[in-house]
This record gives structure tokens, sequence and C-alpha cells, in this order.
């Protein structure tokens, strides 16, 4: 299975670390701070088990306003998940094309957000994705080499993503 960043998408949070497992161990990913976690402007609307996080690894710059639907569907989506209005648009730049490579379950995931706060105050969360017997999503990467990926995404299991954050 192949996946790829879409073009528009909406900052969430940073990535802290993450646990995964294998089918011969569980691995704890914790050099992947400072990585950038995304959503598609259509995250919330995806049922449990299709939506998607981007975990990228990349310097953000700013970029020219989009206007229309597209603009609007995230500007929607970032003020539902952190309950204020989007105060600028940006791109990450040179995203790896392809993400094909699934390393394993995603047990957990700390990430960093200033969502439900004022901008700029941060607030750590941790997501178990196993809470209340749930299947745990996959993590795919970029390339077969986990501590050389740029790009990852975390798809199905029973995954969900609310107002009230990964569900």
């Amino acid at each position: 299975m192949s996946h790829s960043v879409p073009g528009l998408t909406v900052l969430y949070g940073s990535v802290l670390d993450l646990t995964i497992a294998t089918r011969d161990l569980r691995i704890l990913i914790d050099e992947w701070h400072g990585w950038q976690m995304l959503v598609s402007e259509r995250a919330m609307s995806s049922a449990p088990g299709r939506a998607k996080l981007y975990l990228v690894k990349g310097a953000i710059r700013n970029r020219a306003p989009l206007m229309g639907d597209e603009h609007d569907r995230a500007q929607e989506q970032y003020e539902r998940w952190h309950l204020r209005d989007a105060e600028s648009l940006g791109e990450i730049i040179d995203i790896p094309g392809t993400i094909a490579y699934r390393q394993g379950r995603v047990m957990r995931i700390g990430y960093r957000s200033d969502k439900w706060t004022r901008r700029g105050k941060h607030r750590d969360y941790d997501h178990d994705f196993t809470e209340d017997g749930h299947r745990p999503p996959w993590l795919y990467t970029n390339t077969r080499n986990i501590e050389r990926a740029r790009a990852a995404v975390i798809v199905g299991g029973d995954m969900a993503i609310t107002e009230g954050g990964i569900d």
C-alpha cells in the first residue's frame, strides 16, 4: 500500500515520540522531536480507520494564501481542532513523494500542540491507540530503514480524528 502527503494539510502539532509494535518487538522512537504532525483538510469527516496522520520532517515556509473551497476546508479543520482562527498558511519543503514501507502497528504517540489554548502555549499529549480494546493503526514510512525516514503516515485500525483529538 502506498501513501503520499496531500498538497493541502493542517498542522496539528509536533511529534514527541511514538511506540510501534512489530512482529517481534516493540520499538520506542523518541528521535522524532521536531517532526510535524499534519492531517488533510478532510480528516475529521473521515470514517474511523480511514483518517490519516502525516508525520513529516522538514522546514515550513510561508505560502501565498489559497482561495476557494480548499482554503475554506483547511481553515475550518484548523479552527475545529484549535478552537481559534488560522493565522497563516505555510508549506513544508521537500516532502518525499511515496510512503510505502509498513513498519508496524502504532501503539501510542506523544505530541505537542497548542490546541484549545492561546496561540503559542503548548501542551504535551499522549495517545494510546489500544485504549478500550481499539485496534491500533499502522505506521508507513518513506524508507525501509525507519531511522532514515523523512515522512510517515499513521492509518487504519480504529483511529479517528475528532474535535476532541485523536480517537
